[in-house]
């Protein structure tokens, strides 16, 4: 006889049964700690990964906000001097002389011209004397814009400081 009985057989089986019940709990812990370990570390990755991301998204808005007001700060200055330019040039287009002026100025000296003919009696004479006057006139228009324009720029010197 073998030694082996029903009641023998059961409990062998019973406990190779209670062993491998054990053994696959223990591979089951193992495996279930493996898991947590690759779970804690792949979170704290994420979490390192999403703090490096969000400090570089505050610090890219911080830039373009700076950069925004950069140039806001810019565009005003441009419209400033763009104003100033646009100021200076109706400035100067108020003082000049007319077409009209210029028309009027030319009769007068063509007027003058005349008289001055008739009086001297001399065409050669009479020619000389009115370049003359003209060159007089001419120096007393360009005296007088010379004059005009230190003005103007000085008035302007002193009203931006």
């Amino acid at each position: 006889m073998s030694g082996w009985t029903v009641d023998t057989l059961r409990v062998y089986h019973e406990r190779l049964i209670t062993d491998l019940r054990v053994s696959f709990l223990d591979l089951n812990k193992e495996t279930d700690l493996r898991y947590q370990q690759r779970f804690d570390a792949q979170t704290k990755a994420l979490d390192a990964a999403f703090l490096s991301s969000q400090t570089a998204v505050s610090a890219a808005l911080l830039a373009a906000k700076e950069a925004v007001a950069a140039a806001e700060i810019n565009n005003q200055r441009w419209r400033e001097a763009a104003n100033e330019w646009r100021a200076a040039m109706t400035d100067r287009e108020r003082n000049f002389a007319t077409v009209e002026a210029l028309h009027s100025l030319a009769e007068t000296v063509d007027k003058i011209e005349k008289k001055q003919d008739q009086e001297s009696g001399n065409q050669e004479g009479g020619r000389t004397k009115i370049s003359d006057l003209r060159a007089t006139l001419g120096m007393y228009i360009a005296g007088a814009t010379l004059v005009l324009g230190i003005v103007i720029f000085l008035s302007r010197y002193l009203t931006k400081t």
